[in-house]
């Protein structure tokens, strides 16, 4: 069907955006700044590691707390650095 197609064709454009999961390591709000150890990411072919990322300037750190675990979005920015879009705690497997 029609959603097959399209499903193919986002797979093979670049990835500009892929989601992941992490527990807080470090904040710095001043630099906009969080450092996640993530699971893996298979869609950039990451292992799980701790890194710190940067994040979007409409994302507000001071909500969230070492030890917290979060589900993110990664974006690309233009010269091809990963920053954070998007950041929520991560609600409990039932």
């Amino acid at each position: 069907g029609s959603l097959d197609r399209l499903m193919d064709q986002q797979k093979t454009q670049t990835l500009t955006s892929v989601k992941g999961e992490g527990v807080v390591k470090a904040i710095n709000i001043t630099s906009s700044q969080i450092t996640l150890k993530h699971e893996p990411i298979p869609e950039l072919k990451w292992p799980s590691m701790v890194m710190a990322f940067k994040v979007a300037k409409n994302v507000k750190l001071n909500g969230f707390k070492v030890g917290d675990k979060l589900v993110f979005t990664l974006e690309k920015s233009k010269d091809e650095q990963w920053f954070i879009s998007k950041i929520d705690l991560s609600k409990p497997k039932p």
